[in-house]
């Protein structure tokens, strides 16, 4: 995922997260449109509403590199 704030769960558990990657022609206009920032990006600082200790929640994980998708195409 692509976001500009911290992403919130509540309620939620065994979620993985990784950084937006899929690539297509126009994807850097659509970002534009969207007004979505390419340098900001705070996918892996999920705050969980359910945890309010300052260590990180169990709740959720980075998923690894290797179990992320390499291609979109079917």
């Amino acid at each position: 995922m692509h976001v500009t704030s911290k992403p919130i769960i509540e309620d939620c558990k065994t979620l993985l997260f990784a950084p937006y990657g899929y690539t297509y022609e126009g994807v850097e206009a659509h970002f534009v449109e969207a007004k979505l920032d390419r340098q900001t990006n705070f996918w892996d600082q999920v705050e969980d509403f359910k945890w309010l200790k300052q260590t990180k929640s169990p709740n959720w994980d980075i998923l690894p590199e290797e179990q992320r998708a390499a291609s979109w195409e079917h």
